[in-house]
């Protein structure tokens, strides 16, 4: 789910692509739950076209984890192009 602040709702799709890496807590070595979690290198995300001119910038396209930035949880992604 993502919140824009739109009066009107639509859907996207998100989907995860590229590579399976270990997850910020599971390369702290928690346990538990979190114990061999992993998590998408890149995410693909899809904007129907009808919904696109309700956006003042094009957010689909593909984004890249910067897991090493410093951002909270190693969990920034960036778009690409």
């Amino acid at each position: 789910e993502a919140c824009l602040p739109l009066d009107q709702s639509f859907e996207l799709t998100i989907q995860g692509c590229g590579e399976l890496v270990d997850s910020w807590e599971s390369r702290l070595g928690l346990g538990g739950s979190f114990a061999g979690k992993q998590r998408w290198t890149e995410w693909k995300v899809t904007v129907p076209s009808e919904a696109a001119g309700m956006l003042d910038d094009d957010i689909a396209g593909r984004y890249i984890l910067l897991d090493k930035c410093g951002g909270a949880r190693g969990a920034l992604h960036k778009k690409q192009g």
